[in-house]
């Protein structure tokens, strides 16, 4: 940002970079730093760059051998070091005239004109800026002018350097700027719209003019340039104030009373020219009780002293001075109080001070920013709710929102830009801001706030309209529980992350506000993850992780499927019980739904383990979704009725089946094109194969156990499967290479083949397998175990070999030990 640029200032005062700001070249504020202050463009009506360098030759050689510009030498040097920057601003006469400033100086706090470009001008202070322009005086003298900045709509300063300076207004310093209509100097500025320039001539003429009344304490130095070239209106004249020395080479013009005259104005009005106006003026300077009084101008005679309120009155030929009241508190002025009045009021300088503690009501309405400050820096004067109509947005500090809101009643607040410090102030004082107070944006966080804070911040003082905007990073329980407790208030909810110790209506409350939003579901029961599922639509791809017990508790077939979906973390643990509730809560319960199943079926990809029983079963439920490479647990109950289907993709897949706890566990195996791998674990299963289409001859299985008790080959007879035709699908074993070795539709080869045409030339020579038949035999050249189906089981021309897939752990030997228990047609 650029330092001490006034926006408005800067685009009176240059055109042209006001018509290429309209066309959006650039700010007024980026021209300035990219060219104004390298072309001695001022940034403020206090700041003439022009005067800087002739007051400053070391400045102008430095800005001459490009070392710096003026402006970028006073802001890094010259405000430090009090050089003063324009006729409008005198450093010396600033800290001189304003003692608590100095201290801060002296401190090292700021500088002179920091305090005055920050703080002075604003309409809570008013400081005079140089002995010819008060700011606090032009506000008095000008009513219409402090109704419109009480009002908020203007500050006493932008208006005189807009408006004042080119309307002929009462400076209330004893000058008008009537009293410049004939000064050509004046005039050119004012035509121009110079408002520098024509207050600046205002503010080295003043001295000089017999109404001027000085600030208190001041006086013109002995060297102060004269005037000479000043035409007044027509009855005034200039005069030398007291300790001026006119140095012997000026020679005064008529338009100033000369020094040393003897000359007395004919009060007939005959003769010896146009007398004067008599003047009258005094000055009070030091601190009581060592006050030093200083009369001036030129009337003549007794003076008569009269007290009122603490001023003092002095007459002297007819014409009247007052000092102002040194009081300790208004007591003495006869105002016990407690008073009531507007902030622009109270944040008159040193009005304050002269207040009694907790004896003041003020009516916020309208205050500006600099008031605000004045009354949280005062707030031990204000009276108990004794600050009415207040209305606090992000320009104020923490502590003088806490100061303000401590004193108020019925306050509102903006909001809007407010970081978690300041509002935590507001929650501290909520009491203090009426119902529907707080408007704006929120945004409440972790940051400075608390659960009791979250709690005020959302409850009946923000308004339903407010924006409330939650960022749950890092929040408690306790918080969370805040902000659910004020869900209704609240309109974005990010960073969010849900556990178990949230109730499954809080799950659902934040949930439903939520973006993005991570759910760790470990120990989440049915009614919690019925919540998450609800808003499933709120939660991050990926974002469920933990361990998920999903089975009828609180859950459906809808539930279940979003729960299965891309929200749940591959790496999330998920354990399915299709059989009963994993706590039940009836004794009549019966599982899932077939509905519910096929939701399971559907989303196979993502479980870890998966109980199923005779009566839920997966079979028949759909192709499910990709589980290659994943470690599959199943457990189930009944080998010959229960079934699981998983599916595969057309690429080379491996499903892996382990840490089975029974020997009742079924699979079904649509597999799809490409070398698809089913590997048995720990455990004993049934595969089921009710396609012939996607054999390739490159599928397997590993891990097989034969015999008794071992794992199941299973066929199912259908359509494309179709066997016998009949009902009943027989077993057996034998040498297929001699006639008449074998009957049925499931036969073991004992014998060795080296091809699948092998088994169209010796199912030939069986006249008792008639039909579909599948055959199982060794082959040779693959050097592993593979099953095959003919479709007709006979050499006549009509059939088809169809290599269903190979069994890589079932040696030539092994062969001999399959038994019927390892296959069965269903």
């Amino acid at each position: 940002m650029v330092r001490f640029f006034d926006e408005d200032f800067y685009l009176r005062n240059n055109p042209d970079v006001a018509a290429s700001v309209q066309a959006g070249t650039f700010t007024a504020e980026e021209h300035f730093e990219q060219y104004g202050r390298f072309e001695g463009r001022n940034p403020n009506a206090f700041v003439d760059l022009d005067f800087y360098l002739q007051q400053n030759p070391d400045v102008a050689e430095a800005v001459a051998n490009g070392s710096t510009t003026a402006y970028d030498h006073f802001v890094t040097y010259g405000a430090q070091e009090q050089r003063q920057p324009s006729p409008l601003f005198d450093p010396a006469f600033y800290l001189e005239q304003n003692p608590d400033v100095d201290s801060a100086v002296t401190a090292g706090t700021l500088t002179p004109f920091a305090h005055f470009f920050d703080y002075g001008q604003g309409n809570g202070e008013l400081r005079a800026p140089a002995p010819g322009i008060d700011l606090q005086a032009y506000a008095q003298a000008n009513p219409d002018v402090l109704a419109q900045a009480e009002a908020g709509q203007i500050g006493i300063a932008e208006h005189l350097f807009t408006y004042g300076f080119a309307e002929g207004r009462d400076l209330g310093n004893g000058l008008n700027l009537a009293d410049f209509a004939n000064d050509p100097d004046f005039q050119a500025a004012v035509a121009s719209g110079n408002a520098a320039a024509a207050l600046a001539r205002v503010n080295e003429v003043a001295p000089f003019l017999p109404a001027f009344t000085p600030p208190e304490g001041w006086t013109p130095a002995a060297d102060a340039s004269i005037p000479v070239d000043f035409i007044p209106t027509e009855g005034v004249r200039l005069q030398i104030p007291q300790g001026v020395e006119v140095p012997d080479d000026i020679e005064l013009p008529d338009t100033f009373e000369q020094p040393g005259s003897s000359e007395t104005p004919d009060e007939s009005g005959s003769g010896g020219g146009t007398p004067s106006t008599p003047t009258f003026s005094v000055t009070e300077s030091g601190t009581s009780p060592n006050i030093t009084l200083t009369f001036a101008g030129s009337a003549t005679g007794d003076i008569t002293v009269t007290e009122n309120a603490g001023a003092l009155t002095f007459t002297r030929d007819g014409h009247e001075a007052s000092t102002k009241p040194d009081l300790t508190d208004l007591d003495d002025a006869g105002i016990p109080g407690p008073l009531t009045m507007s902030a622009a009021t109270f944040a008159v300088t040193g009005l304050a001070a002269k207040l009694a503690a907790g004896a003041t009501k003020v009516d916020a309405s309208g205050a500006t920013a600099a008031q605000l400050t004045a009354l949280s820096s005062n707030a031990a004067k204000l009276a108990a709710d004794g600050l009415s109509n207040l209305t606090l947005t992000n320009t104020q500090s923490t502590t003088e929102i806490g100061n303000l809101l401590g004193k108020a009643t019925d306050a509102q607040v903006t909001a809007t830009n407010m970081d978690g410090t300041d509002l935590a102030a507001v929650s501290t004082n909520i009491a203090k801001v009426v119902t529907d107070g707080i408007t704006g944006t929120l945004a409440l966080s972790t940051t400075g706030l608390d659960e009791t804070d979250i709690g005020n911040l959302l409850g009946t003082q923000t308004a339903t309209a407010a924006t409330v905007n939650v960022d749950a990073a890092s929040m408690t329980d306790a918080e969370l529980g805040a902000v659910n407790t004020g869900i209704v208030k609240v309109d974005a909810i990010s960073n969010l992350t849900l556990t178990d110790t949230q109730s499954a209506a809080a799950i659902g409350n934040l949930l439903g506000k939520a973006t993005d939003a991570q759910v760790t579901a470990t120990n989440m029961d049915g009614t919690d993850l019925a919540a998450v599922s609800t808003n499933i639509g709120n939660v991050a791809n990926n974002g469920i992780t933990g361990t998920l017990a999903l089975s009828t508790t609180g859950l459906d077939e809808t539930a279940i499927s979003n729960l299965l979906g891309a929200k749940t973390a591959d790496a999330a643990t998920v354990n399915v019980n299709t059989a009963s509730d994993s706590d039940s809560d009836s004794d009549s319960d019966s599982g899932m739904t077939s509905a519910e199943l096929t939701a399971v079926a559907q989303g196979l990809a993502k479980i870890n383990a998966l109980t199923i029983d005779t009566t839920h079963q997966i079979q028949g439920q759909g192709q499910a979704a990709d589980i290659s490479g994943r470690s599959f647990s199943l457990t189930g109950t009944n080998t010959t009725t229960d079934y699981l289907q998983l599916g595969t993709t057309s690429g080379d897949d491996t499903i892996t089946l382990t840490n089975v706890t029974t020997t009742d566990a079924s699979v079904v195996v649509d597999a799809s094109t490409g070398t698809d791998t089913i590997a048995f674990g720990t455990g004993t299963f049934s595969v089921l194969f009710d396609h012939t289409a996607d054999g390739t001859g490159g599928n397997s299985i590993t891990g097989f156990d034969v015999g008794d008790g071992g794992d199941v080959l299973a066929f199912k007879d259908n359509a494309n499967l179709d066997l016998s035709g009949t009902a009943s699908e027989t077993f057996d074993k034998g040498d297929i290479s001699n006639a008449d070795q074998v009957t049925g539709n499931v036969i073991v080869a004992t014998n060795a083949i080296t091809a699948a045409s092998d088994i169209e030339t010796m199912l030939a020579n069986q006249s008792g397998v008639t039909g579909g038949a599948v055959v199982v035999a060794y082959n040779t050249n693959t050097t592993q175990t593979e099953l095959y189906f003919d479709s007709d089981g006979a050499n006549d021309g009509s059939g088809a070999e169809v290599t269903l897939l190979g069994v890589v752990d079932i040696t030539q030997a092994d062969v001999a030990n399959l038994t019927a228990y390892n296959f069965h047609v269903i």
